[in-house]
């Protein structure tokens, strides 16, 4: 398994309030339209699950499988054909502020880590700063 870590990016909101935007998947759809990288992709959500139409693999889900309240939510990538999980880490900085940094997990064969590995770089360090910028 290859790790990718996202830079850190500072929220100035308290960790309860990130933890629990980010444990109830469903409260993410008001800001899929605010973000030029998920603009007018096909995306879904749920409680638990976020579902992504991406050609040409169909639908990929992320879906929460592990929490741990106030500092990480774990999830796990289904139907890709790679064995990925994405960790979502939190850490209370100050009263009102809090750190999160993105993990990236996957079994990436030898052979594609240089095709692939800065995209999975480019990519959670995307989703870290729309984050930043738009949720809170």
């Amino acid at each position: 398994m290859t790790n990718y870590k996202s830079k850190i990016t500072q929220i100035n909101r308290p960790v309860t309030d990130v933890f629990l935007q980010f444990s109830d998947l469903s409260k993410l759809e008001k800001f899929k339209n605010q973000s030029q990288e998920f603009n007018n992709q096909n995306i879904t959500f749920s409680q638990d699950k976020i579902s992504i139409n991406i050609a040409p693999l169909g639908d990929v889900f992320l879906k929460i499988v592990e929490t741990e309240l106030n500092s990480r939510i774990k999830f796990a990538f289904e139907n890709i054909p790679v064995v990925a999980f994405m960790w979502i880490n939190l850490k209370e900085k100050t009263e009102n502020s809090t750190d999160l940094q993105i993990t990236a997990e996957a079994d990436i064969p030898f052979f594609l880590k240089h095709l692939i590995g800065g995209k999975i770089q480019e990519g959670i360090d995307i989703i870290a700063e729309n984050i930043t910028k738009f949720m809170f």
